[in-house]
């Protein structure tokens, strides 16, 4: 891959991987700009999140690190977590962490970011977060201004080269419509007759075997309040594919506000000297297993796409294990040159963008989340997970329950409806994605994973 001058990253919320029409087909979902960006770009097919979860996985891109280490671990407030929104208690990172706009300010770089935040950089200290340029720092309803003010920094004259984040909340506003609430970003046209509809999930029913903790964590978050687990009953079905049709048309909503974005880099002149990178944070479960929204470790949650355009590179697909959070920002630093530091725990995608094969690259990623929204019902567990996912195989652990594992052959069964962790069969496999967290917990410093994995008696 070629050295590029400038870095065009855009970002959006809630985004599963397969949800663009050049992968899922144009019956039920057109999405022209992702699809063109997609024709100029290495896809990474295997690309996921370091949390299903918004505020730590933004963290984690825009620093490098996984949630454990930013000590960002969930959106709400908490001992472990406290509220994002206050910068007076504690929870702002500290200086020694650095993050993405420091990294490029300090190399030269202009460095502009527009839109949704949602990163606990303190964004009224241009030092703390080091991006000059700064704009429609806002949530939900405002991804038309943010294309709009993207675009127009693009157009302007830049005598250096430059960093931009063009950040949206689309297809975040399926929460809302769930919940039957106002759209933020401006409702939706009433839904059309059922056969223009789409499909509902095929694994729209709940888990087999997935034991007490799933049970608990689904019961106490709510998150299948919206789609009935009881899918063979016609209204169940339809609120499914309502689901579907409303979240298809939000990424339609963002898919043209990205448009605006990329025939604004065309007209600028630097679309030949730009790395164009666009990711989300997490994905949506859209009534597969009965659930909705994020947090689960489910693949519509964790997988989550990955565009890397790039003057001179090869144009397909890469099926390597990445994780697109914590590989984000030391790809972004090689491609222009800057001196990757030891600390950060991602790997720079480069050469898999320019088509090389890396021997000794990674047998697994790694996801986490832990479960600690405010207010819920009393016996709720306020718990943490870890996920290892390899070529074939999804592994969950959490810290509450009886049964505390899941596995997932994501070749026999992909859409994970049949935990095998307790069948007694899988036992070589159980113990290799042990020791593959034991690993990461070694070398990340990961006391929680390793306080989990000694709790089920895996000797570290």
């Amino acid at each position: 891959m070629e050295k590029t001058r400038n870095i065009l990253l855009i970002v959006t919320d809630q985004h599963y991987a397969e949800a663009m029409s050049c992968l899922a087909g144009s019956r039920f979902l057109q999405t022209p700009s992702l699809d063109r960006l997609a024709q100029q770009s290495m896809r990474f097919s295997r690309a996921y999140t370091a949390s299903p979860v918004c505020i730590p996985a933004r963290n984690a891109m825009f620093t490098g690190l996984y949630p454990h280490q930013t000590g960002i671990l969930c959106n709400r407030s908490h001992p472990r977590n406290p509220s994002p929104v206050n910068t007076e208690d504690g929870s702002l990172l500290p200086p020694a962490i650095k993050g993405m706009g420091c990294y490029f300010a300090d190399a030269g770089y202009e460095t502009a970011y527009f839109g949704k935040w949602h990163l606990n950089f303190d964004e009224q200290n241009k030092q703390h977060h080091g991006f000059a340029v700064t704009g429609v720092l806002k949530n939900t309803g405002h991804d038309p201004e943010i294309a709009d003010a993207t675009a127009n920094y693009l157009r302007s004259e830049h005598d250096r080269p430059f960093l931009a984040v063009a950040s949206f909340c689309d297809p975040h506003d399926i929460c809302q419509w769930a919940d039957k609430r106002p759209l933020p970003g401006g409702a939706l046209s009433v839904p059309p007759e059922e056969n223009q509809l789409p499909p509902a999930p095929a694994n729209a029913g709940s888990t087999r075997n997935g034991g007490d903790i799933l049970a608990l964590l689904r019961d106490g978050y709510g998150h299948h309040v919206h789609v009935p687990y009881d899918v063979d009953t016609p209204d169940a079905v339809r609120k499914c594919r309502e689901l579907a049709w409303a979240y298809y048309r939000l990424i339609e909503r963002v898919d043209a506000h990205i448009g605006t974005i990329l025939d604004a880099l065309e007209e600028s002149g630097h679309a030949d000297d730009t790395l164009i990178v666009y990711t989300s944070d997490h994905g949506e479960l859209l009534g597969a297993h009965g659930l909705v929204q994020k947090s689960f470790f489910y693949e519509e949650a964790v997988h989550v796409p990955l565009l890397v355009s790039s003057p001179g590179s090869n144009r397909k697909s890469c099926d390597r294990l990445v994780n697109a959070s914590v590989d984000l920002l030391p790809t972004l630093l090689e491609s222009v040159g800057i001196i990757i530091p030891d600390h950060l725990s991602g790997r720079s995608l480069c050469p898999l963008v320019n088509g090389g094969e890396i021997s000794d690259w990674r047998d697994a990623v790694i996801g986490e989340v832990h479960f600690c929204q405010p207010r819920l019902p009393e016996g709720t567990p306020r718990a943490y997970g870890r996920m290892v996912r390899t070529p074939r195989y999804s592994y969950w652990l959490f810290d509450h329950g009886q049964q505390r594992e899941l596995l997932f052959d994501t070749e026999d069964d992909p859409g994970e409806t049949c935990n095998l962790a307790s069948s007694g069969e899988h036992g070589e496999i159980l113990h290799r994605h042990r020791e593959l967290l034991t690993q990461h917990a070694e070398q990340t410093d990961d006391a929680q994973a390793t306080q989990m994995l000694r709790a089920i008696g895996f000797n570290i």
